[in-house]
């Protein structure tokens, strides 16, 4: 089953002395029901340490294929830590982008 995450995240970037920004649009993919309703209950934990993550990104990194899939898996990663941290039974399998702007 899927779960998509909203709002999308929107993190800021300063890149060669301009502004720029990633918008991102996650989806998570589990086996277990269970294991989605705490990806959403525990929502606001999850959030914030995915702006965290996101802002420590290099912003050049993040324009390339590479970047973009290391995120996707650093991104499931850090899910899966805050599930274990809470003592949920099982984890997400897959983290999947609906849509990302960089700009």
């Amino acid at each position: 089953a899927y779960l998509e995450l909203k709002p999308a995240l929107i993190v800021t970037y300063s890149y060669k002395g301009k502004q720029r920004f990633i918008q991102a649009s996650l989806s998570v993919m589990a086996r277990n029901q269970a294991v989605l309703d705490a990806v959403d209950l525990h929502g606001p934990v999850i959030r914030n340490r995915l702006i965290n993550l996101y802002g420590a990104r290099d912003f050049e990194v993040l324009q390339t294929h590479e970047g973009r899939m290391g995120l996707l898996e650093d991104t499931k990663v850090a899910i899966n830590t805050i599930l274990q941290e809470q003592k949920v039974a099982g984890e997400v399998e897959a983290v999947l982008f609906q849509n990302v702007v960089l700009q």
